[in-house]
């Protein structure tokens, strides 16, 4: 009698064991997934974030600094995620016409007494000896090829660093007296005075939801 309770009372502990057991892995496993739960929601949110950043540039008709925004939003990305090429994002832009140096003309106007501007003259802007560029009518240029190889990021960025050079230069100090004079716009100042759209349709994602290309095209040249 004795030996039958205490195999019942071990039995019983036993029993107690594997439920308490249970119920530690059941409780563990409701937890694992409510953290996993929340890091889906967390991740989802970064990609939805990520995703408007670039999204706020898809328009039908902005300036060419736009563009200039958004190729420097995606270069910062693309270095700082530098070894995840689930972040890489890749920008392309479509010329209608060459990147130009414009000099304009200013010629006083006794009858209206004011600067009135002349026909302007253009040179093909290819940059200086420290930074090179050339962007020609009818060409694409992009941060990547089709091969996913770099393409034109070096010479974009020489064009982008052009920008600390400043934009327009008069030549000579607009003066107090009626003389006239002229302004010279270098080729950044062009590109920023020049009408793109996004090609939505060519919008691209990866695996993991994110954008990965965009395009724009110019479609009206810059005016002065």
């Amino acid at each position: 009698m004795e030996n039958a309770s205490k195999a019942l009372l071990m039995t019983g502990s036993i029993l107690i064991g594997i439920i308490l057991l249970s119920l530690g892995v059941y409780i563990y496993n409701i937890m694992s997934e409510a953290k996993r739960s929340e890091a889906m929601i967390l991740s989802e949110e970064q990609l939805v974030k990520y995703n408007s950043e670039f999204l706020a540039y898809d328009k039908s008709r902005m300036y060419g600094t736009d563009v200039i925004s958004v190729l420097n939003k995606a270069i910062d990305n693309n270095e700082r995620y530098e070894k995840d090429e689930s972040m890489y994002i890749n920008i392309a832009f479509k010329l209608s016409d060459d990147v130009n140096v414009v000099v304009v003309p200013y010629k006083w106007n006794d009858k209206s007494h004011k600067y009135e501007p002349q026909t302007p003259k253009t040179t093909k802007a290819i940059g200086n000896d420290k930074y090179k560029y050339n962007f020609e009518a009818g060409k694409t240029y992009s941060l990547k090829d089709e091969k996913g190889e770099d393409k034109d990021t070096q010479m974009i960025k020489d064009f982008l660093a052009t920008s600390k050079d400043g934009t327009a230069v008069k030549n000579p100090e607009k003066p107090d007296l009626e003389e006239d004079y002229t302004i010279t716009y270098t080729g950044f100042s062009d590109f920023k005075r020049m009408i793109f759209k996004c090609n939505s349709s060519k919008t691209q994602y990866n695996g993991l939801g994110k954008i990965s290309y965009m395009e724009f095209e110019q479609v009206k040249s810059s005016t002065y």
